[in-house]
């Protein structure tokens, strides 16, 4: 047995430094076979719908598949938070991966698949966070994080032989705000500033020069959300932010885009949603999203209007194993670009209409 008053030392000493230590690892195999539906020398042919016979399709190189890739990732993770005293947390990660693209093309000469190796292309990334909490209360927390991540250029699994000379994207970003629960757990808010910066994109000094990975984007902004729930089964949910995204160092064909805002970021999106559970059979959901308005191009030469959209959900339980949700969307039937192509040409976005699905447990 120890000396008197020991124990209250140690249990003490372990309130005040409190440590908690995560770690693991993630494996990955993705195979993806590439075909597509269309070519340069395209077929067009007529079926008599009364004397129905499809015939055959002759692909010379159009829908058989065009390449095949293999890719296989590895990563180790750990983090840790250490608790210093009853108000002050600091928490801590670091992540390694690594990931391999092998990428073969398809060939038909004389009508059967030839492969041929063509892509092996190997990244190493690591990647770390480091931030702290402060509880003034029980009920108030405000944090401070530095973090730093990689993207790829593309998409891993398609990965071209006109990328494999440049590695992943890098990034940083800064964050502060404060979280907080109020009436009785029945709100929370949140309030956060930040700013992320994007480095190594791809830029092109003059029209004739090579390809470089050199450019730079950034963002900075204000993000705000509350949750609120009321009384008789009533509830609030409100988020947006406003922020500002730049190109800071940004060249392509010899044009130089320093200043301006990239293609398709909207720079002032909000959302707000209702809630009713009027019973617990029936549920009723009603949203209003808000997008801002955006460029379609680098030199910002073409603006998107911004929109505003109105959803509403209706559930009913019929049994605890059985339900129905009547879907609306776009209940005003107003006409929106969700995306662009070519600068000037818009992809609409749907239409008003109504979706009816049935939910079963069993």
């Amino acid at each position: 047995m120890g000396r008197p008053g020991q124990r209250d030392v140690q249990d003490g000493h372990r309130r005040w430094r409190r440590q908690r230590l995560v770690m693991g690892f993630d494996v990955n195999l993705i195979k993806l076979t590439y075909s597509h539906n269309f070519g340069s020398d395209p077929q067009v042919s007529e079926v008599d719908p009364f004397a129905f016979d499809p015939g055959l399709i002759i692909d010379t190189q159009g829908i058989a598949p065009r390449y095949r890739t293999r890719t296989t990732e590895y990563a180790v993770f750990a983090e840790d938070r250490l608790k210093l005293g009853t108000h002050i947390s600091i928490v801590g990660g670091v992540r390694y991966e690594r990931d391999t693209i092998r990428r073969w093309s398809i060939d038909y000469p004389g009508g059967t698949g030839t492969e041929t190796f063509v892509l092996d292309k190997r990244l190493h990334n690591v990647t770390w966070r480091i931030g702290s909490v402060y509880q003034p209360i029980p009920t108030v927390s405000l944090y401070a994080q530095y973090a730093t991540g990689v993207d790829p250029l593309g998409t891993l699994t398609t990965y071209s032989t006109g990328q494999v000379q440049f590695s992943n994207a890098v990034g940083d970003q800064v964050e502060v705000g404060a979280k907080a629960v109020f009436l009785d757990g029945r709100g929370t808010a949140t309030l956060a500033a930040y700013r992320i910066v994007k480095k190594r994109l791809l830029a092109q000094l003059t029209p004739t020069s090579p390809v470089e990975q050199v450019g730079q984007r950034s963002a900075k902004g204000i993000e705000a959300a509350v949750s609120l729930d009321l009384p008789y089964g009533v509830g609030i949910d409100a988020n947006g932010s406003i922020l500002d995204a730049t190109f800071d160092d940004f060249v392509s064909g010899g044009t130089r885009f320093d200043g301006n805002t990239p293609p398709d970021v909207p720079e002032t999106p909000a959302n707000l949603s209702l809630r009713w559970n009027a019973t617990h059979a029936l549920q009723a959901r009603a949203g209003l999203r808000y997008v801002g308005r955006r460029y379609s191009d680098n030199a910002n030469s073409f603006r998107v209007p911004s929109y505003t959209m109105v959803d509403a959900t209706l559930s009913y339980a019929m049994t605890p194993q059985f339900a129905v949700d009547i879907h609306a969307y776009n209940l005003f039937d107003r006409n929106y670009a969700i995306s662009t192509y070519n600068n000037q040409q818009w992809v609409l976005g749907r239409a008003r209409s109504v979706d009816v699905s049935l939910r079963a447990s069993f």
